[in-house]
Order: C-alpha cells, then structure tokens, then sequence
C-alpha cells in the first residue's frame, strides 16, 4: 500500500471513527508529509458531498458553506488547539469538525452567511477533548489555549484539553518540559507528572520526569512554584532553586542550581512581554521582512505576552497573538492584515 493510499484508508477509519489508538498516532504522523493537501483534497470534498446529498433544502448555498467552514477552521478551530501550527495539520481539523456537522441532524441551520457566525458555532460544538503531543526525536513548541507556552525536549510527551475551562488549567507531562504559564490568579496551573504534581500561578519553570529517570526534577527560572505529593506540598521554590524527587524512596532535597547547564537543551527564545499589538506587528516585520497592517487601528493598543522558540514560523506567532487578543490574521504575499474588535470594545 502506497504512502497516499494508506493516509486516504486511514482517513476514511478516523472519519468513520474506527481508528485504533495506534492508527490515530500513525495517521497523524502521516498528516506531517508534504504532500496531504493534495492526497487529502478529494476524500474531503466526497465527505462534504455525501452530507450535501443527504440534506436537499435549496435555500442552502453549499458551495459557499463547505468554504466558510473550511476558512473558519483555520481562522478558529487552530486557536482552540493552540499547538504546533502546520497547515497540513489542519485537515485533521476540519475533518473532526465536518464530522460533528454530519452528526448533528439539520445542524445547516446554524450556519450563516457571516463566516465569524460559522467559526463560533463549530467551535461551540465541540466537546472539550484532551490533546496529546506524541513524543518525537526533537524539540517542540506547543502553544496552549490560555496563551501559556511548553517546549518539549526530545522524546517527551505532553496531554492537555482544547480550553481550560474548570477551576485550574491541568496538563500531563512524561520526559522533560519548559513552561511559561501565562498569569491567572482565578484558575492555578497543575503539571502533573508521575506521583508529583507542579502548581503555579504564574512563572517559568523546567521539568524533568523521564520514565527512566531515577527522580523528577523543578527547577524554576521565574516566579515561585509549589511542588506536591499527593496534595502534600514538599516545598515552594523560587528562581534558581529545584526540588529533586526520588521516585524510589520518596525522598526528596531541595537546592539552589544553576539553571543554564540545566537549560542547555532548549532552544532560545523570543518573548513578547506585555507589549502592545503595535510593538508585537514591528517585531514580526522585522524578524521575517515583511508589512504588517492593522483593519482597526483600536487593535494596535491590546497588549499581549506570548513566549516562542527560534524555530517558530511567522503564521504561529501570529496565531497565538491574534488567539490571544480575539483578532484575526490573513497573510497576502508580503503583508498581513490583522482584523478584529479592539480591546475596549
């Protein structure tokens, strides 16, 4: 079976959600390749023109539906997921929420012509589903929906749902992880790693936890961490201080370290801290020479903190900043246009 054929029975197994838990890894790797577009293009269509046949109301305009849906999801859906952003990803995307459009009967009748009608309603209607960063040979720069940022060292793996939507914003951490949690004294941030458990409020912090590590490892950059067992606290811990947790004994010290040696794996970084929009669009034009316009200047003056690795792409920078600030992006050759209420609107 050829590349492009297994990604298309896959396809048709993740849509008829017959997917084994190993198929779904594999079709997502799959999704990776450079050629999906074009391999995933008409097993999409069919799927839209097999829900079209079934629904007959001719008041309907189609065409122009399967368009705002498909523009929609990558305005919207991605801003949900908040992850490594690559457009040949999206498909997976557009699929799982094309498929809840089939579930739904005369679910058509929510959709309007007005494509921010369509983006609010999809996201609406799907479930809040845990997402898993499969570990890999490298390191990963996942941007998660409060605006928080993660970088996943090699062979690391990271859990988290769509939106934080309870009392605290829980994720699940297996291997070594660099977190810059966005500020948010109402809902506290859990790390949850083994028998350990990492709470904060706000700061920059590594973990190290790797199945045959002998301990798992804090250590903070910034701010103050609490580390808990069993939600007995072993310790809070500031800048330049790290717990180190036997897995074995249960034992754990507390020291002051040097954190370079200990970062030396993570990639550099470019943070946007509290800037405005306007400072944030100057830094993009100048890092990847292009022009950055404004639709509605009162955008200029919402302030955004975002934290990206080297490696980041322009198109997920200005995910996270437009996910941030509830604006929208569209890139055209040199330019990009950043649309949207402003933030005292």
């Amino acid at each position: 079976m050829s590349h492009s054929q297994r990604l298309k029975f896959l396809f048709d197994r993740y849509v008829r959600q017959q997917c084994s838990n190993e198929e779904v890894e594999e079709l997502v790797a799959l999704l990776q390749q450079a050629d999906v577009d074009e391999t995933l293009a008409e097993p999409m269509r069919e799927l839209w023109e097999r829900f079209k046949d079934d629904h007959t109301d001719n008041s309907v305009d189609w065409e122009k539906m399967y368009s705002n849906i498909s523009a929609s999801q990558e305005d919207d859906l991605i801003l949900i997921s908040q992850q490594n952003i690559n457009r040949r990803k999206l498909w997976m995307k557009i699929a799982a929420a094309i498929i809840i459009l089939i579930g739904i009967a005369g679910s058509y009748f929510y959709f309007t012509e007005k494509k921010t009608n369509v983006s609010k309603q999809v996201a609406s209607a799907q479930p809040v589903v845990p997402k898993n960063i499969p570990a890999v040979n490298q390191t990963q720069t996942i941007h998660l929906p409060d605006g928080s940022t993660v970088i996943l060292n090699a062979e690391s793996k990271l859990n988290y749902p769509s939106s934080f939507a309870g009392t605290n914003r829980e994720v699940y951490l297996t291997g070594e992880g660099y977190f810059d949690i966005k500020h948010n004294p109402h809902q506290p941030f859990l790390v949850h790693t083994g028998k350990i458990t990492i709470r904060v409020l706000g700061t920059a912090f590594d973990i190290k936890a790797y199945p045959s590590d002998k301990s798992i490892e804090v250590t903070v950059t910034r701010g103050k961490v609490q580390v808990l067992k069993e939600n007995k606290s072993l310790g809070l811990i500031t800048a330049n201080q790290q717990i180190s947790f036997s897995k074995y004994t249960e034992e754990f010290i507390e020291k002051a370290v040097d954190t370079k040696p200990i970062l030396a794996w993570k990639p550099s970084e470019i943070v946007f801290n509290d800037m405005t929009m306007l400072d944030a669009a100057k830094k993009i034009e100048q890092r990847f020479n292009t022009t950055v316009e404004f639709a509605n200047d009162a955008i200029k003056n919402c302030r955004v903190t975002a934290t990206f690795s080297e490696d980041d792409m322009m198109e997920e920078m200005l995910t996270v900043i437009c996910g941030v600030t509830k604006t929208n992006y569209k890139v055209t050759k040199n330019k990009v246009v950043i649309d949207g209420k402003g933030c005292g609107e």
